[in-house]
């Protein structure tokens, strides 16, 4: 199972083969949340923009979600009232959230 486990800066994503991609924090230029219907249950997304132009998707069926929620809050400008309410008031196919964005 994928997983993702604090840095000192950031936060890594360790696939379930033990590969892992690292994200600082300044490195995060906007974070965007969507839902999409898996048939089974929603499965709910951030989508972090970074600054070289690429982006690194994170599902909060990951395990550590909380680790990167946390993340959030105490390093980006937060553009919504609470974090974890707003991405999980998302509905499947609806519109994409902006959560934070770079401080």
């Amino acid at each position: 199972m994928t997983r993702v486990e604090p840095t000192a800066d950031g936060f890594r994503v360790v696939g379930a083969d033990g590969r892992a991609i690292e994200l600082a924090w300044a490195d995060v230029v906007a974070v965007s949340a969507y839902a999409v219907d898996a048939i089974v249950h929603v499965v709910r997304h951030l989508d972090f923009a970074l600054v070289d132009g690429s982006a690194i998707e994170v599902s909060a069926q990951v395990d550590g979600w909380e680790v990167v929620l946390d993340g959030i809050a105490c390093h980006l400008a937060v553009q919504v009232a609470d974090v974890a309410a707003a991405i999980g008031s998302l509905s499947p196919d609806g519109d994409v959230q902006t959560v934070a964005l770079a401080r």
